[in-house]
């Protein structure tokens, strides 16, 4: 008994002395503290503090600076950044501030999501405040970015390579200073620079996994490849984070974005057209861009995209959205400062009756607007029809079909057509009139040939992006045909584009969708691409590929020589099929050999009949 409780004094001890040390690690103050260099994210400025001190593991460094297990510091605002700021030299509220400025993103925060911190002797602790902040990036996330070229400027000019904050901005992918393409793994094998939950050591210490240094000049030079369109938009995004030092709240950038798309006609009056400032935008930006930028638009949840521009949807988007669209209405930072001035010295005040929200959205497409607005006759005629839901959906679609047969009419719209048949009715009348209203004059479809010819190379253009897409995307591939075409490029019609209106875009559209074999093998190529040198027998590449088992055999020897630790990036695949000559309308290596066919296409086989043997197996 008496050995129990000298155990338990001990333990107890023991217990307070590791409370004590952990306390004093909270207590101290830092004297080996790497002052911060300009542009310097917070977690460059831990990595820089963890070199210096000599540490044997992370672990010990957060202890330091946190008195914690290690955690992921690359958010906008990292947790426990108010502790780091007692330890530094000076009042806790000027650092906290001075952190929040200078080396977070927080300043954006206060731009695009009115994100306020009160360092007043009355207000709520820093901690409280800060943990109720918004501080995730929403979308895209994990990964630390890093430019080659400045940290060789780095150690030339601060005699130390520093992790920049300009470059961990959403969206932003290439240096606002060199045009280079950020980097956020090791150029030779792939391994992430960010950890799950650790510091960031790339700029100082080789790679953990090759043993490869990124500075090594003859290793690895950053590629050049970066669009106008890229720069212009990293340079908007480093301008505006160093000159954002003002709040905005949601009424004021509702209103400037209002004002400005009207500057640019793509409003009418107070509504956005929706399809008209999006076509502008992927114009501007190019579809690739906003595809390796946005992953909504990657994933063709482009539905809600622009409900940034109103209140009830401006804390939907990401920052990244509002960059871009910021961007791509003013221009640059000057331009964007001085309109949020403007509106705030001369606010908007709705009169009675009139909606808060300075905007709304057409809920028209941009062809069925164009073809709405074509005669006053459909005016007149939607007026009529209001009452009559069967008109209403008939007309509509004969505004979209002018060419419709009344045979396709019963087809589609059977109980519809029924009431407007009934005796009494005046729907046959009514129907007749509305058909011969449709149908253009011989002079009419000359005049119309000559104004939809720009639309034709419009929607040629735009099917042609959305393939590319498509082909081009390091994701699991999807089949490419007419349909999903056609929804990815943003045509809104049921039917495909008529061949007399869209002559080049019908044409561009069966050229671009592609054969069951193509399909088959961006599979098979993705998942021998993605299982990597973990494959150990050909069912460990065809079973994730979702490939019937004699099919996908038949292609994993035809794409053999592949490398298996191939690396898998947008446009990998691509480039495979074309080094191995497979076309869209492939037929696949064997197009004579006959394979099963599950589902609805499935025959029988035939039974073989065996003739029986006249003498019997000799023992």
């Amino acid at each position: 008994m008496i050995e129990k409780i000298a155990l338990l004094e001990r333990t107890s001890k023991g217990d307070a002395n590791r409370l004590d040390r952990n306390q004093n690690y909270l207590n101290s103050k830092l004297h080996l503290f790497p002052f911060s260099l300009p542009d310097e994210i917070h977690a460059s400025q831990v990595g820089r503090y963890h070199r210096d001190s000599g540490n044997i593991s992370t672990r010990h460094t957060y202890i330091d600076l946190y008195g914690t297990a290690p955690f992921r510091l690359s958010q906008w605002i990292p947790s426990n950044i108010e502790i780091f700021a007692e330890k530094m030299l000076g009042p806790e509220i000027e650092n906290v501030r001075g952190l929040l400025l200078q080396n977070t993103l927080y300043p954006l925060f206060t731009t695009f999501g009115h994100a306020t911190l009160s360092l007043t002797s009355d207000a709520a602790p820093i901690r409280d405040q800060i943990i109720t902040m918004p501080k995730r990036i929403i979308g895209e996330s994990g990964e630390t970015h890093l430019c080659v070229q400045c940290l060789r400027e780095d150690i030339n000019d601060h005699e130390t390579a520093f992790i920049h904050l300009s470059h961990q901005i959403p969206g932003v992918t290439v240096c606002w200073k060199h045009g280079t393409r950020l980097v956020s793994s090791c150029p030779f094998c792939g391994c992430p620079f960010e950890p799950r939950a650790d510091l960031v050591l790339a700029p100082w210490e080789p790679c953990a996994a090759c043993n490869h240094y990124l500075l090594d000049a003859a290793f690895y030079s950053p590629p050049t490849r970066a669009t106008e369109q890229e720069w212009e938009f990293a340079t908007f995004a480093y301008d505006l984070l160093q000159g954002a030092n003002k709040p905005l709240d949601v009424n004021t950038l509702t209103q400037m974005y209002a004002i400005k798309i009207g500057e640019k006609h793509l409003s009418r009056g107070t509504t956005i057209d929706r399809a008209a400032l999006f076509a502008a935008l992927e114009e501007h930006f190019s579809s690739e861009f906003l595809n390796e930028v946005d992953s909504a638009y990657r994933t063709g949840r482009s539905q809600n995209w622009l409900r940034c521009c109103s209140k009830s949807g401006f804390f939907d988007a990401p920052i990244s959205r509002h960059l871009l669209l910021a961007s791509f209405l003013f221009g640059s930072s000057h331009e964007f400062m001085k309109a949020a001035d403007y509106v705030l010295e001369h606010p908007r005040v709705p009169s009675n009756g009139e909606s808060a929200d300075p905007v709304t959205f057409s809920q028209e497409s941009y062809a069925t607007k164009k073809q709405t607005e074509a005669t006053d006759v459909y005016r007149h005629q939607d007026q009529q029809v209001a009452d009559s839901p069967p008109k209403q959906k008939i007309a509509a679609f004969i505004r979209e079909n002018p060419r419709a047969e009344t045979a396709e009419l019963w087809k589609r719209f059977h109980g519809a057509m029924k009431q407007l048949h009934k005796p009494g009715a005046d729907g046959a009348a009514w129907l007749a009139a509305l058909q011969e209203a449709a149908s253009p004059g011989e002079a009419e479809k000359t005049n119309q040939s000559d104004v939809v010819s720009g639309d034709d190379l419009s929607w040629a253009q735009k099917f042609a992006t959305a393939a590319l897409a498509f082909y081009s995307s390091s994701g699991i591939p999807v089949k490419v045909s007419r349909t999903r075409l056609m929804r990815k490029a943003g045509w809104t019609l049921q039917n495909l584009p008529n061949s007399d209106q869209f002559p080049l875009a019908r044409k561009q559209l069966e050229s671009l969708s592609e054969s069951n074999w193509h399909y088959y093998a961006r599979r098979i190529l993705w998942a021998k691409l993605t299982v990597g040198t973990r494959a150990t027998s050909a069912s460990s590449v065809i079973i994730p590929s979702g490939i019937e088992h004699h099919r996908g055999l038949v292609l994993y020897k035809f794409f053999s020589a592949v490398p298996n630790h191939r690396k898998l990036r947008d446009g990998t695949i691509s480039e495979i099929l074309s080094e191995h000559n497979v076309e869209k309308d492939w037929e696949g290596p064997t197009p004579a050999q006959e394979f099963y066919t599950p589902g609805r296409n499935y025959v029988r086989r035939q039974v073989v009949e065996i003739t029986p043997l006249t003498q019997p197996f000799a023992r």
